[in-house]
């Protein structure tokens, strides 16, 4: 489910609304062993990010795409913050509040 959902962002934040062709959108990290977190509203997927270990103590995050209504709420932040583990997100925390224009 997280997948399609993720997908479907990605193919309408970026394929329509940038011109990025889907062979370009999708690379070879779109494979088995990636996550994905899609953020919903109402059921209706809006945001999303995509995971995957590059070794046992690295996590890359990356293709991180928010719809252009849903955009300036801070969402693509939310994703970055629910992948990272405590200690990180207290940094990240740390540097938002110091300079707000971080995630917006």
């Amino acid at each position: 489910m997280a997948e399609a959902g993720a997908y479907s962002v990605r193919i309408e934040g970026m394929n329509r609304q940038h011109h990025i062709s889907l062979r370009e959108e999708f690379d070879e990290h779109d494979k088995d062993g990636t996550k994905y977190i899609v953020i919903l509203d109402d059921g209706y997927p809006v945001a999303t990010c995509r995971f995957y270990e590059l070794d046992k103590d690295t996590v890359v995050i990356g293709r991180v795409v928010v719809l252009p209504e849903y955009r300036g709420q801070q969402l693509g932040c939310m994703l970055i913050y629910w992948r990272m583990g405590p200690s990180a997100r207290s940094v990240l925390w740390r540097s938002i509040r110091k300079t707000p224009e971080y995630c917006k």
